[in-house]
């Protein structure tokens, strides 16, 4: 999301609270029109391009909270390497209707104590959902009314920092409508997540290893099924205009140009990996696990987003450069269950949004079979010219 790091979890806690209650406004957006096929859905940007500062691709990672591609995107108002505060307004991109209402409530967020901030579900058509999180205000009087309506039956904790309550509504809006604001410098927030679902799509559950661990049982807005561009429902002349990248400056330029998540690799191991156990308490809920492949912005560039289990491996993002042969920096795609090691010299990127590389840390990896995965980091900045044999703290991750 687009804000301080340390935030992530607390939301990520709150989408599973909220897929939890996603049954209701599904259904209510099923009782909308079929979409119809290959129309434009969207003709007006949510932020304008005046107020962007970034507009990211799909799949962001910031681990140990969102150590898997975030199956959303970011409109940064506010430039986390130059934090300057700012309000944007959020528009309504097309005529749809908002079937959800989410207040999530921090005792303190930031600076600020008692704070709210909104998260709103909207249907275009029975099949392609939209959401929003972290619009700072409502600005929409049907909105600004319905919310009134669900607050009193809010009850947040004092012990809990953040905590979540959400109503089902039905509620049309046109295209180009102003529906709220989004930045907060005080709070950390410095912009909004936008995130699609396209639930014709055909990639779906079947892009998945295995879906039954990224996916429920019935088709939800918040899971990674079905993650679709936003702003490929809008017509040519405007996604042309649209650059998705990093704060770097960095573009992508390989197709797809707004990213994708589905980068499982049956057989190899790239992709989606998980821990055991599960996570600790205040925890994101992918904390527990490893991601594998490319980076969103720059796909030529290999990555490892680590949570909190990795052993002697701390967590973070750790990128090198893909070979094409060899042992060393392999390509993770080309890796299958050999019974070979093969090592990699990463750099740990930090500073805001994971951009600066620092010191380079050696981590070996072994594909046990196509399950099974180990890995251990190693002392040193360098490879050597192997073979590589594990120590006392490698661990497992499965899928």
């Amino acid at each position: 999301m687009p804000s301080r790091s340390r935030l992530i979890a607390a939301v990520l806690a709150v989408l599973v609270i909220a897929a939890a209650g996603s049954a209701v406004y599904l259904s209510r957006g099923n009782s909308l029109p079929p979409c119809g096929s290959n129309q434009p859905l969207f003709s007006v940007l949510p932020v304008s391009s005046n107020d962007t500062v970034v507009l990211t691709p799909l799949g962001q990672m910031s681990p140990p909270d969102h150590v898997f591609p975030a199956p959303h995107q970011y409109i940064y108002v506010i430039d986390p390497t130059h934090p300057l505060d700012k309000e944007a307004p959020v528009y309504s991109p097309g005529d749809m209707v908002l079937t959800s209402i989410g207040l999530r409530h921090y005792n303190t967020l930031g600076s600020k104590t008692n704070h709210i901030d909104y998260t709103l579900v909207f249907y275009s058509c029975a099949d392609f959902a939209l959401y929003f999180h972290h619009v700072r205000s409502l600005r929409y009087r049907p909105f600004i009314d319905a919310a009134a309506k669900i607050l009193p039956t809010c009850h947040f904790s004092t012990q809990i920092n953040e905590d979540f309550c959400g109503g089902d509504v039905f509620i049309s809006v046109k295209a180009g409508e102003t529906i709220g604001t989004t930045g907060d410098l005080k709070a950390g927030a410095y912009g909004l997540d936008i995130g699609a679902r396209d639930f014709r799509l055909p990639t779906g559950r079947s892009a998945f290893v295995d879906p039954s661990r990224l996916c429920p049982a019935n088709r939800s807005v918040y899971d990674r099924c079905y993650a679709a561009c936003t702003f490929d429902y809008f017509p040519p002349g405007v996604r042309s205009q649209l650059r998705f990248s990093s704060f770097d400056g960095t573009t992508r330029t390989e197709p797809p140009s707004c990213g994708t998540i589905y980068l499982d690799v049956k057989g190899s191991a790239q992709g989606y990996w998980f821990g055991h156990g599960s996570p600790a308490p205040g925890a994101s809920p992918e904390a527990n696990n490893i991601y594998l492949g490319p980076d969103n912005v720059k796909p030529s560039l290999g990555i490892f987003s680590v949570g909190t289990t990795g052993g002697s491996l701390p967590p973070g993002k750790y990128s090198f450069i893909p070979a094409t042969s060899g042992f060393i920096n392999r390509n993770l795609s080309d890796i299958t269950p050999d019974g070979e090691i093969y090592c990699y010299e990463t750099k740990y990127l930090s500073g805001p949004s994971h951009l600066t590389p620092s010191a380079v840390t050696v981590i070996l990896l072994k594909l046990m079979d196509a399950s099974t995965l180990q890995i251990e980091a190693e002392n040193g900045g360098t490879c050597g010219s192997g073979p590589w044999t594990f120590g006392t703290n490698s661990v497992m991750y499965s899928r």
